[in-house]
């Protein structure tokens, strides 16, 4: 893809389009159950939120991942009985043509022909259409993975990085690692939060200045954050951007600091920066303000006036900002 189709494919998508797009593969996978008995809808939604932490800025990926199984799973939803009707519903869930062909090209090339040996396929997967799989991997191997199902993603990894001399172009190094630590049974720091209990989650927010985001509630500076609901799909990082748009109307952040995370020890905390204006919203629960406006600030007046719990994380987070 171009580097002007990508600004462009950038602008165009929306709140909506991820909304609307997530409708339609919730409609393909109607019926279809995971092994575990849940609705299989749920593993599409954990890929998307496995791509938003290690591409947060691909959004067509983001997009594929919400569709990725429809093309090879439709009948088993018991909704459409054609490639051609999952097609046409896919292309009124996106309605910018160029994005809408440009997604149904990935999730074309992630529809893994049986004929075709699997290592075969891995590896002529690239860019976008490599990202999607490797997430779908990552999800698949971390929800009670049979050890067959280990070594033949173990086995793909590294003909993977045998095929592409390292690791593949436009591939997170983190991702791969973390296939290859769970499909090895050593569950380390950079997949430990795959299996953790809920606990707070939130973003760090800064302006192209380097000012920090304070929320202000009662006399103190707040970040966007929040404790994990049963719609983020067990993901700290799904918990943290839902409250970021939640409490201050944010939606496009960027992770240019890297994926890494500072845990307070009630919060996991990302570090992001923005360009759009913040606004205050209410709790869509309660109908409730939770916090009293907002401000930029440097970083010594977000410390004196941060909660306390805090304060480490946003001295992480300057720590980020200086180097």
């Amino acid at each position: 893809m171009s580097k002007l189709l990508r600004e462009y494919i950038s602008e165009v998508i929306t709140t909506d389009t991820y909304a609307d797009t997530y409708r339609a593969g919730a409609e393909v996978h109607r019926d279809q159950r995971r092994r575990s008995g849940e609705p299989y809808y749920e593993h599409p939604k954990a890929v998307r939120n496995i791509m938003r932490k290690f591409y947060p800025q691909d959004r067509i990926g983001q997009l594929a991942a919400l569709l990725h199984d429809t093309l090879e799973d439709y009948e088993k939803g018991g909704v459409f009985k054609s490639e051609e009707e999952v097609l046409d519903r896919i292309g009124q869930s996106i309605k910018n043509r160029s994005v809408k062909d440009e997604v149904i090209r990935v999730v074309r090339a992630l529809t893994h022909d049986k004929g075709v040996d699997y290592s075969q396929y891995v590896t002529g997967l690239s860019g976008t259409s490599l990202r999607v799989k490797l997430a779908d991997m990552l999800h698949n191997i971390s929800s009670s993975p049979s050890e067959k199902q280990k070594l033949k993603y173990k086995n793909a990894i590294n003909i993977l990085l045998d095929f592409h001399g390292g690791t593949p172009p436009g591939i997170d190094k983190k991702h791969l690692d973390a296939i290859l630590s769970i499909a090895n049974n050593n569950v380390n720091e950079s997949t430990q939060h795959l299996f953790e209990t809920p606990q707070g989650a939130g973003i760090i927010v800064v302006n192209n200045q380097g000012l920090f985001l304070g929320l202000k509630i009662y006399g103190k500076y707040d970040i966007p954050k929040g404790r994990m609901d049963a719609g983020d799909g067990g993901s700290h990082f799904e918990t943290a951007l839902r409250e970021a748009e939640e409490e201050a109307n944010i939606s496009v952040l960027d992770f240019k600091w890297g994926n890494d995370y500072f845990d307070t020890g009630k919060t996991r905390c990302w570090l992001a920066e923005t360009d759009q204006r913040p606004e205050i919203k209410k709790n869509p629960e309660t109908g409730e303000y939770e916090h009293h406006g907002w401000e930029w600030v440097p970083f010594e007046k977000m410390t004196q006036k941060c909660h306390a719990h805090l304060r480490p994380a946003i001295e992480w987070a300057q720590g980020k900002l200086e180097k």
